[in-house]
């Protein structure tokens, strides 16, 4: 994980534009994940927000990569990713990932990792720039002072399509309706016209189904022999 690119992006996020973002971010994600069930539901990254807060799986966990504040973490957390996501194979019902592949310096070898550690039927959850649509926003929006992160680093959903495909994920879901918008004016125009529409097409959340035989194992998740290695520390913990 980028630490740097991290940072910026968190302080973007609390930007008036992030804040808008991220606040309608939240909305669609509900949407989504409220009616996906299992033992066990995961967020890599973002760890100063508990996107999974509405979803009703009832163990939920927050996998972080670096700790900066661990005391304003909404949601029990680990700390200590850095290679392997540290659960066991076929252990995870529900993955999230909040930017995170845009954060990761090697994307595609998270998103294995994502497989390796989901049950048959898992689903993994993706929230990302639009890198089409959002340097538009900037000019919309006199806030947007600074980019949340680098345009290289954004990754359009065709090629995250692709890779799940790879992977054999079947994509099941998509929110991202900036094909709303009508033929007749510029595409820009039409954005100027319908800000709420802007913000909305900023991001793509894609829900993807791991369709591989896998085995669910019922129980903790963590690797034992990982124990000493990482930090666990509940909310309980938080409030003291």
């Amino acid at each position: 994980m980028d630490k740097a690119l991290a940072q910026q992006l968190y302080q973007w996020f609390n930007t008036e534009l992030g804040k808008s973002i991220l606040q309608y971010e939240q909305e669609k994600l509900n949407e989504k994940i409220n009616n996906l069930f299992g033992y066990l539901a995961v967020q890599l990254g973002m760890p100063s927000v508990d996107f999974l807060a509405e979803n009703r799986i009832r163990h939920k966990w927050i996998v972080a990569s670096f700790d900066n504040s661990c005391a304003t973490y909404p949601a029990p957390y680990v700390q200590g990713i850095s290679g392997r996501i540290p659960l066991e194979d076929h252990s995870t019902d529900l993955i999230l990932l909040p930017h995170t592949l845009e954060l990761h310096k090697n994307p595609t070898k998270l998103l294995e990792d994502v497989h390796r550690v989901l049950v048959h039927n898992g689903h993994a959850v993706i929230i990302g720039f639009n890198p089409n649509h959002l340097w538009g926003l900037r000019r919309l929006y006199k806030s947007a002072a600074t980019s949340p992160i680098p345009y290289h680093r954004l990754i359009s959903q065709y090629r995250i399509k692709n890779w799940f495909k790879l992977l054999d994920f079947e994509i099941v879901d998509n929110t991202q309706k900036t094909d709303k918008k009508p033929l007749k004016l510029n595409y820009w125009q039409f954005i100027a016209n319908n800000p709420w529409l802007a913000k909305e097409g900023a991001f793509y959340i894609l829900v993807a189904k791991k369709r591989t035989l896998g085995l669910h194992l019922i129980g903790p998740a963590l690797k034992k022999n990982q124990h000493k290695n990482i930090i666990v520390v509940t909310q309980q913990v938080h409030k003291k």
